[in-house]
């Protein structure tokens, strides 16, 4: 399936499929992907800075690569590494 450039507002994709969806230069506002199944997804160039990702792990932030974040997002998986993050 093929979501590519859509702007996606306030969808819940707690537990769904998405393995191989195309999200490229998708924006997902106030959208939940805590534990969907994302396998082989493409967030190359999504905007997931206003989504809930659920709890970053290693492996799950790698699925998220090429995407634009917030820092916090960016502090959950530096967390995640065992990485101390310090402003």
């Amino acid at each position: 399936m093929s979501l590519r450039g859509t702007h996606l507002v306030g969808i819940r994709f707690t537990e769904a499929d998405l393995g191989g969806v195309d999200f490229r230069d998708c924006t997902l506002e106030d959208c939940r992907l805590a534990e969907a199944n994302l396998r082989a997804a493409d967030f190359t160039g999504a905007d997931l800075r206003g989504a809930d990702l659920g709890e970053l792990t290693i492996a799950i932030a790698a699925q998220f690569r090429g995407a634009v974040i917030s820092p916090d997002q960016a502090a959950q998986i530096c967390t995640a590494l065992g990485l101390n993050v310090m402003s």
